[in-house]
């Protein structure tokens, strides 16, 4: 369960993270009419997801096992 705990902290700063990303990208306007600058955001929230992913999987096996 332990595991379970640090998984659910380091998922739910990686989620804020992806939140603030995505609420500038869609509300800031030095960046929603820059196209580098929605580029380089957008590359930021994929590389968020990207280490939020093998988190996500971790967790749901854990809590499968945990549970069953």
């Amino acid at each position: 369960l332990h595991r379970i705990e640090v998984l659910d902290g380091k998922m739910a700063v990686l989620e804020a993270e992806k939140a603030a990303l995505e609420k500038r990208l869609g509300e800031d306007p030095s960046v929603y009419s820059d196209y580098r600058k929605t580029a380089e955001l957008t590359e930021e929230i994929k590389k968020t997801e990207e280490k939020l992913q093998p988190l996500v999987e971790e967790w749901t096996k854990l809590m499968e096992e945990t549970y069953e």
